[in-house]
């Protein structure tokens, strides 16, 4: 998909996207298992290590044009960055209810971003 730009009428303000191109990879493991298995439900670890690098690309930049002063948010993501995480997920014998708690630090010489995000399910 292509957007150049989006204006939010309610708002009064519009904001121009530039292009970007990049690109990033990454390695990493996991290891995980069960953690407890009980006749309620399985509770099931594991833990993530990863190294990302931008190979190639340029930065982009999000203009936001509004009723105050102009605001630029630019993406100056370079180079190689780490990121571990950790995730346990519990599932009920039944298979109708589930859920996971997830936390994670994803860091380099430029920033340092943590993370923390639970969710639960239920099947009907």
């Amino acid at each position: 998909s292509h957007i150049d730009s989006l204006a939010i009428p309610a708002a009064a303000t519009t904001l121009k996207f530039d292009d970007d191109d990049t690109f990033r990879g990454a390695v990493g493991a996991r290891i995980g298992g069960v953690l407890q298995e009980t006749s309620a439900g399985d509770l099931v670890g594991s833990l993530t290590g990863r190294l990302w690098d931008q190979f190639s690309g340029n930065t982009a930049t999000v203009a936001v044009a509004n009723i105050g002063s102009p605001l630029d948010l630019t993406d100056r993501f370079d180079g190689t960055f780490g990121e571990v995480a950790g995730r346990v997920d519990w599932t009920g014998m039944l298979g109708a209810l589930s859920s996971y708690l997830q936390a994670g630090v994803k860091f380099n010489s430029q920033f340092t971003t943590t993370s923390v995000e639970a969710g639960l399910h239920w099947n009907w």
